[in-house]
């Protein structure tokens, strides 16, 4: 069996391609939306037009025109307020030019009779007096009547509010059905739309997660996880919304668990590999935990093991590695045994051969009998 040996990438060229994944969903998000937006929008009648059934066009002419009238009649009773205001400022001029007419020719009086004259204009000026008091009585009649006007009109356009609040509560209860009934298609429209696209992220996800294109997996995996998210919060009601949530909550954490306990139970190969070389760093066996134990290299792996906490790395080489092949004393694994190429002792649940760099996979076929033994 081959293995695709794997390289670390330098950190510019690991933010790159993390820059262009994250751009790539967000793309993806972006087109998206526009997607649904033209999916959602079907919408045979709107709300504007149930109104209008409802409330009809006469009862809105009516309100306008009483609207129309009640804005008249208080332009009128201003301008009659600004007549009276008027009057009153001229009656009580004309009141102090007659007192003090009066008054002089009463002055007079007592000396010598007053002129003809004087008198005609006394009488022109009481005429006037008189003429700007039924001015005045005339404008308080009219003030009374338009407002009595005033409030026979507001209560006919109050009339026509109840009825058109009335209509209006009609209106909202069957565009809140009909809403209804078009949010939940256009639902089920966009949710149909994401669903192949949640199948392909999830066959993306099980099958090329671990692959050379696993950041543009990931980029399609979180924006058709966004999208749907977001559709299931924009129709759903939130009791609904938080129970979807929890469910999706439960199904991730039992995801994961099933995933965990695989791992645990059956690792895949490059998990192994990474545990068996930990334990050789550590001078330890893989498969039991058991030291070590090749001439000298034993005894320092055995004083490495209580050294508690420290990281420390075993170089086991030298006259021991190179002396016979290596099982483990305690469980019997082999651990070292002959390579088939160069003929020096290798690492048995390592790949490489660290003397000539052959590539032996682990488990490829049985090893020969001769080249790995039990202790002695």
């Amino acid at each position: 069996m081959s293995v695709q040996r794997k390289t670390k990438s330098p950190l510019g060229l690991r933010l790159a391609i993390l820059t262009g994944s994250v751009a790539l969903s967000l793309l993806l998000i972006w087109i998206m939306g526009y997607l649904l937006k033209d999916i959602g929008n079907f919408r045979t009648v709107t709300s504007q037009e149930i109104l209008d059934r409802h409330v009809g066009v006469e009862l809105r002419e009516s309100m306008e025109s009483q609207s129309l009238i009640i804005d008249r009649i208080k332009q009128n009773l201003g301008e009659n307020a600004d007549r009276q205001q008027y009057l009153h400022e001229s009656i009580d001029t004309f009141s102090r030019t007659l007192d003090q007419m009066i008054r002089l020719s009463q002055a007079v009086g007592a000396v010598e009779t007053p002129a003809e004259k004087d008198s005609d204009v006394v009488a022109i000026s009481q005429r006037q007096f008189l003429a700007f008091q039924g001015d005045l009585q005339s404008a308080k009649d009219k003030e009374l009547t338009l407002t009595s006007q005033l409030r026979t009109e507001e209560n006919t356009l109050r009339d026509l509010r109840k009825v058109f609040e009335e209509r209006e509560r009609e209106a909202r209860k069957e565009w809140q059905a009909i809403d209804r009934r078009q949010s939940f298609w256009a639902a089920a429209a966009k949710l149909a739309f994401l669903f192949p696209w949640m199948a392909f992220a999830c066959w993306l996800y099980l099958s090329k997660r671990s692959s050379l294109w696993a950041p543009m997996v990931y980029a399609v995996d979180v924006a058709v996880v966004w999208r749907v998210v977001w559709v299931i919060h924009e129709y759903f009601q939130p009791d609904v919304f938080r129970y979807l949530l929890l469910i999706v909550a439960i199904l991730i954490c039992v995801f994961i668990l099933i995933h965990l306990i695989r791992s645990a139970a059956q690792p895949a190969l490059a998990i192994l590999i990474r545990r068996y070389r930990e334990a050789y760093r550590k001078g330890q066996c893989p498969t039991c935990g058991f030291p070590i134990l090749m001439g000298g290299e034993g005894e320092r792996a055995m004083a490495i093991r209580r050294l508690a906490g420290k990281r420390v790395t075993i170089q086991i080489d030298g006259d021991a590695m190179e002396a016979r092949p290596y099982a483990c004393p305690s469980c019997g694994e082999g651990l070292f045994h002959k390579c088939r190429k160069c003929g020096q002792t290798r690492h048995t649940l390592l790949p490489t051969c660290r003397h000539c760099g052959d590539r032996e996979m682990p488990f490829d076929g049985e090893r020969p009998a001769d080249e790995t033994v039990t202790p002695s």
